[in-house]
């Protein structure tokens, strides 16, 4: 995922004590309205829920026991996803109608210069759980309430080790989507994702069959893991959701990357973009879809979809991969492995 897992240098200049940052020279003249990582602007989560440590099969235990190789397409309480062969990526298209704004060290020097106020740079940053120290916008007591779930039914998601736990939040009610990694393997598995609400608490289990024979899925690397990396909404409830793997420079060409629309209750797929066009999370505007792919090895570019189709409709090459994209009303901001971007919408 563009190498976002090792990127501690973009993270730390990221990191920050409180809300908001004043008075240093990359917020000067800004006022006290810029955010740069002060997370979810909701209440401070519940303490820790004891969700899957009763013994039942929901939640938690479920995530965690059932694994890519159990038959989670007849598992009482998981919406399995049927998924469409995805297309080749499309490759070279018209460049996006959007004009490069800024270039900077990082998110807030580049929004000193576009003189940007009041966003919040974390909406889409992803994470992984055995990692979470490194992600801005995840408050301690929310970090203690998954990793705890998460030992209670089983796992122990410090250790480094697969299979591994990611973390997106998307949405106005910054709902979360937690996926337990399935191991590329033999080419068939299936990814297991717990959709919560902002203070860690399950409503939903889905499961995402994918395969080698049936959709031409391919990480290039028998011991790559996958999961579901990121989450987005748009103004409609539409949920979208990025599936690939962190691996790069494998044997073979890597065929992952996607963006998977689905209805509001992660239900049915209404869409499945090409390949190779996502490995962050996605930003929803106009009828369009703006997300980015790249890292070691492969060209990195920020592409452009079609919100009702998945059809790709330009694509902007990058100086670097990107981490992450953030929505900041007029303008689009790229968290990149060296340094960052922003867009201006027309």
């Amino acid at each position: 995922m563009a190498r976002w897992i090792a990127t501690l240098s973009t993270i730390a200049a990221l990191l920050c004590v409180g809300d908001v940052l004043a008075g240093s020279p990359s917020s000067a003249g800004l006022g006290a309205e810029l955010r740069l990582a002060a997370g979810p602007q909701s209440p401070a989560p519940a303490p820790p829920s004891k969700t899957g440590s009763t013994g039942d099969e929901t939640g938690y235990r479920t995530l965690v026991q059932a694994g890519s190789e159990a038959s989670l397409e007849t598992h009482d309480g998981v919406v399995v996803l049927d998924l469409p062969r995805p297309a080749p990526n499309p490759g070279p298209q018209p460049d996006i109608a959007i004009t490069e704004a800024a270039r900077g060290p990082d998110l807030s020097a580049v929004a000193g210069q576009i003189g940007l106020r009041g966003y919040d740079t974390t909406a889409g940053e992803p994470c992984r759980i055995d990692w979470i120290v490194r992600c801005a916008w995840v408050p301690a007591g929310l970090a203690q309430t998954i990793t705890e779930a998460l030992r209670d039914a089983g796992a122990e998601p410090s250790r480094h080790e697969a299979p591994y736990f990611y973390l997106s939040r998307f949405g106005p009610a910054d709902r979360l989507v937690i996926s337990r990694s399935a191991p590329f393997g033999n080419g068939t598995f299936t990814i297991l994702s717990a959709f919560a609400d902002r203070d860690g608490r399950i409503g939903s289990l889905v499961a995402i069959p994918v395969s080698r024979a049936d959709h031409g899925f391919d990480t290039g690397d028998t011991d790559a893991n996958v999961a579901v990396l990121a989450a987005g909404q748009d103004e409609d409830g539409a949920i979208y959701l990025t599936i690939d793997t962190p691996t790069r420079c494998a044997d073979r060409a890597r065929k992952a990357g996607l963006v998977i629309k689905t209805d509001v209750d992660v239900a049915a797929v209404e869409w499945v973009g090409p390949f190779n066009v996502s490995d962050t999370n996605v930003v929803a505007r106009d009828g369009r879809i703006y997300t980015a792919s790249g890292g070691s090895c492969e060209k990195d570019y920020l592409y452009e979809l079609d919100a009702a189709t998945g059809a790709v409709t330009g694509r902007n090459v990058l100086p670097t991969s990107a981490d992450f994209l953030v929505d900041a009303g007029d303008h689009l901001l790229l968290d990149l492995y060296e340094g960052a971007m922003a867009f201006a919408f027309p």
